[in-house]
């Protein structure tokens, strides 16, 4: 498989997972809880899909803040110990096992997002040293609005942000159409 087909079988995993979990925790953003906490959600959305459907990444991990690379730390480029809010990946059973790899931020937080904007850059290029993490098909970084209403999505590939794959999903359809249902 070419690493653009895997990256399209990585967006359309991330995608369906991603509107079950909107749909399935309405709760949470009206209740504006910690990033943290939306992490621990959308890990366990997408675990659900990989582990109740027929998905091609059925024997596959999604974690949180995950760091290791075997049983050392996962690093970057500089050397510098890192982790990710989300990944997905088969914990080294199977090479090439990076599929996706998420930053996500509350729009309010003061933190500077370019430092997870270029991590995901470093975890998405597609070769590196032996010591340094990469070769992720999918880099995304996620922000939910303050308003709690909407989410910007801004996708990563070989090492740099795909230009035209920017969405700005409204929660408010999505939860309409979980109502319908």
């Amino acid at each position: 498989m070419t690493r653009y087909e895997e990256f399209e079988k990585a967006v359309a995993f991330f995608v369906e997972a991603n509107e079950q979990f909107v749909g399935a925790n309405k709760h949470l953003f009206d209740v504006k809880v910690s990033e943290r906490c939306f992490c621990g959600a959308l890990m366990n959305q997408m675990n659900l899909l990989l582990n109740f459907t027929k998905s091609c990444y059925r024997n596959y991990y999604v974690d949180v803040e995950y760091n290791r690379d075997g049983e050392d730390f996962k690093r970057n480029i500089e050397n510098k110990k890192i982790s990710c809010d989300i990944i997905l990946h088969s914990r080294g059973n199977f090479p090439n096992d990076n599929i996706i790899a998420i930053e996500m931020k509350k729009e309010s937080n003061s933190n500077d997002p370019e430092s997870d904007k270029a991590r995901l850059m470093d975890m998405t290029k597609p070769t590196c040293s032996d010591r340094e993490v990469c070769g992720y098909a999918l880099g995304i970084f996620y922000t939910i609005a303050e308003t709690y209403d909407k989410i910007d999505l801004e996708y990563y590939k070989d090492g740099k942000k795909v230009d035209g794959l920017i969405e700005q999903i409204d929660l408010n359809e999505i939860w309409k159409k979980q109502e319908h249902k």
